[in-house]
């Protein structure tokens, strides 16, 4: 600055710096410009993206029905236990374990952390009662020892239970699925509202309707177009003169390139939580389809194997020791009936389990007198000897039955017992 503009700064004063011009842009398509979701990303904006919900509704629902079944390990083997522990068994009996488990996994899949609060513990000091926390109330301070807040205040950690999703080193919490694939879920909303803006504001009008030979005043364009729209909404044939020309038109690919976006978007969403992504909306890779319902059910359950481990091995910790519960898998991966009496009668050949427990698999009720209680391997012929179908017949008195039983082979035998007369 020279010694001229100073003495007029002094005389006249420095004038105020001119404001920067700001403008919006707001009516760009939307695959340019960044995401308004960039920088940050709501649970409950994220939950609007069909396949977000879609995919958080597909696990949550699958996990909290399974069955649980709680087990003793012996050393060698491990034995069945004739009720769940009282953490589960009183949610069972008061009609909640559904709603609990349903919490515990959606808080995992969509915050990446499963945190609850010990209410009640047994004499010996075992969980009997926990309330699981929206993760909005808690918080934590690292360190070798981490401290927790529940509502601001710190809370004991051996109140605490805490189920983690991804965890890195030095990290108390997992990973938020959500707030770590902000841009992928932002731009999936991006295209959703695009395509609702684009349909709310009328879209591209449905074709141009012109005479080739005159002028039209505005009242008969009006009274044209009011039929021409009651025609095509009636899905009646359009009907006009040589002097009238009809052009429909189509939306452009740039204007319909949001469809695809859609299904891509879909298909990362899959990826992220390890899903098919048939299941929520997407498209398979490379065409690949399963040949049967069974087949996918499988793909299905070792899909939500990881999650179920998480929950299996955090519910063992809570219990005494050599005590632990799992999730039933063989309730998503039920096969066609004639599949599931041929693995049955292979089980019993072997003797892995009597003809009562695969009565029970198909909720029949026991054999009278303990006859199927008997665990002794049948040895097989692989053949079946006349007279020992299946199909239903009327009964026998009993000297004739036990003749009968003599002849037929022990996979004939485990049939007949079984009372696949059902089939």
């Amino acid at each position: 600055m020279n010694i001229v503009d100073a003495l007029r700064d002094l005389v006249v004063g420095r004038p105020e710096p001119r404001a920067e011009e700001q403008r919006a842009i707001t009516d760009l398509p939307f695959n340019y410009g960044g995401s308004r979701y960039e920088y940050g990303m709501d649970q409950e904006r994220a939950l609007t993206l069909a396949p977000v919900f879609a995919a958080i509704r597909h696990i949550t629902d699958l996990a909290s029905t399974l069955p649980l079944k709680a087990y003793r390990n012996n050393g060698d083997f491990r034995e069945p236990m004739p009720h769940l522990p009282k953490l589960f068994a009183d949610l069972e009996r008061d009609g909640k374990l559904v709603a609990w488990l349903c919490q515990a996994v959606a808080s995992l899949v969509i915050r990446g952390n499963s945190v609850g609060m010990i209410i009640s513990r047994d004499g010996f000091g075992y969980p009997t009662q926990v309330a699981w926390l929206p993760m909005s109330r808690v918080g934590v301070r690292e360190g070798p020892v981490p401290v927790w807040y529940v509502d601001g205040r710190v809370v004991s950690t051996s109140d605490i239970v805490h189920i983690p999703w991804i965890q890195l080193p030095g990290c108390t919490l997992g990973l938020s699925p959500i707030e770590y694939y902000r841009v992928t879920i932002g731009a999936g909303l991006d295209t959703w509202q695009y395509g609702a803006d684009w349909f709310k504001s009328g879209g591209i009008p449905p074709g141009k309707f012109k005479n080739t030979q005159k002028t039209i005043t505005p009242d008969a364009a009006r009274t044209i177009r009011q039929r021409l729209v009651e025609s095509i909404r009636g899905h009646e044939p359009l009907v006009y003169g040589s002097d009238w020309d009809y052009e429909p038109i189509a939306i452009p690919p740039e204007q319909a390139q949001f469809i695809e976006t859609q299904k891509m978007t879909a298909n990362q969403i899959a990826a992220l939580y390890g899903l098919n992504a048939v299941e929520i909306g997407g498209e398979p890779p490379n065409g690949l389809t399963y040949s049967n319902e069974a087949r996918r059910a499988m793909q299905r359950l070792s899909n939500l194997q990881p999650y179920l481990t998480r929950f299996e091995r955090a519910f063992a910790s809570w219990l005494p020791e050599r005590q632990y519960v799992k999730f039933n898998g063989d309730a998503i991966v039920r096969a066609d009936i004639e599949t599931r009496w041929e693995v049955y009668t292979k089980a019993r050949l072997i003797g892995a389990y009597n003809v009562d427990e695969i009565r029970a698999f198909e909720d029949q009720p026991p054999l009278p007198d303990g006859q199927g209680q008997d665990y002794t391997p049948l040895k097989s012929t692989g053949q079946q000897q006349p007279g020992s179908s299946t199909g239903g017949s009327a009964a026998m008195p009993e000297d004739q039955s036990a003749a009968r039983a003599a002849d037929l082979t022990p996979e004939a035998r485990v049939i007949d017992l079984l009372g696949r007369q059902h089939l």
